[in-house]
C-alpha cells in the first residue's frame, strides 16, 4: 500500500528531524573531540541515544523512523475507513507502537546523557545526589510509560 494522508507528512517530518539530529550530533562530536578535546561518558551515552535504534539489516536508518515508515505503508495517518482492511489496521498499529517504544527509550537515554553532563559539572556532593535522584525518577517513569503503553487494554 502506498503512503497516503497524514502519513506522508509524519514520515517526511521524522526523516527531516533525523537529518537535523545527525547534523547536531556531528557538531557535538566536532566540538567535544576537536575543539575541547574532552570526550566524556555523557558523550558516549548521547551517541548511544542516537544509535540505539539503528537497523543492522538495511542501510542503517534509525529503527523508530523505520517502524513508522512500515506503519505508514500499512495505513498510518489515515482513518480506519480509508484503510479498510482490519489486518492492515492492526499491523499498522503494532508498528506504530513499536516506534513509540523506541521513541520513549531514546528520549530517556538522551536525558541521561544530560544528567551525566550535569554530574560532571557539579562540584558538590548534594548536587550530584539530586541529579542522580532525578535520573532515577526518569528511568522509573520511562519504564512505567512502557509498561502502561504495552499492557493497556
Amino acid at each position: 500500500m502506498a503512503i497516503k494522508g497524514a502519513g506522508v507528512t509524519a514520515i517526511a517530518t521524522m526523516w527531516a528531524l533525523t537529518g537535523l539530529t545527525t547534523v547536531f550530533l556531528l557538531l557535538r562530536l566536532y566540538t567535544r573531540l576537536i575543539v575541547l578535546r574532552a570526550f566524556g561518558g555523557d558523550d558516549h551515552v548521547f551517541i548511544l541515544a542516537y544509535v540505539r535504534g539503528f537497523d543492522t539489516l538495511s542501510y542503517n536508518p534509525p529503527l523508530f523512523s523505520d517502524t513508522y515508515f512500515q506503519s505508514a505503508t500499512l495505513g498510518f495517518g489515515q482513518s480506519n475507513a480509508e484503510i479498510g482492511n482490519l489486518d492492515d489496521i492492526s499491523e499498522a498499529t503494532l508498528w506504530e507502537a513499536i516506534g513509540q517504544t523506541f521513541t520513549v527509550i531514546g528520549t530517556a537515554i538522551a536525558k541521561w546523557s544530560l544528567g551525566l553532563f550535569l554530574i560532571r559539572l557539579a562540584d558538590v556532593r548534594w548536587l550530584k545526589i539530586v541529579v542522580w535522584v532525578a535520573m532515577s525518577g526518569l528511568l522509573a517513569g520511562s519504564i512505567s510509560v512502557l509498561f502502561t503503553f504495552w499492557l493497556q487494554v
